[in-house]
């Protein structure tokens, strides 16, 4: 910015090439900046929409979660079961301590664990 204050003082008036030299230094700053802020604007827009998503994601996440704590446990009799139900089909690594609860809606896979996360996955049955 210095240089082109500097250049702008040693201009003399009467020299027009270095006044549209400086005219169009000028365009094309006024220009960049506009690009630059429209990219700026473009990128708090997506941000905005990201931190939507998550908070409802989470709104979502808090609400199953109650959901499935004010469900009463039920019993499951396996002699009723198919066997091919019990069969192990896959294991999903990620938790350091015990998996305590399960629940699983619309293809997603969310599980509880002893080391006090929770595990979100896609899962595809």
């Amino acid at each position: 910015m210095t240089s082109i204050l500097y250049v702008l003082d040693t201009i003399d008036d009467t020299d027009s090439a270095a006044i549209a030299s400086v005219a169009q230094i000028g365009e094309m700053l006024r220009n960049t900046l506009k690009t630059i802020t429209k990219r700026m604007e473009q990128m708090e827009a997506k941000i905005e929409y990201k931190n939507n998503n998550f908070d409802l994601a989470m709104k979502e996440l808090r609400i199953l979660i109650a959901s499935i704590k004010s469900r009463p446990a039920e019993p499951v009799n396996a002699e009723h079961l198919n066997s091919n139900i019990l069969k192990h089909k896959f294991t999903l690594n990620g938790h350091q301590g015990p998996v305590w609860s399960l629940a699983h809606h619309d293809g997603i896979l969310y599980s509880g664990s002893s080391d006090q996360t929770i595990q979100v996955r896609e899962v595809y049955l």
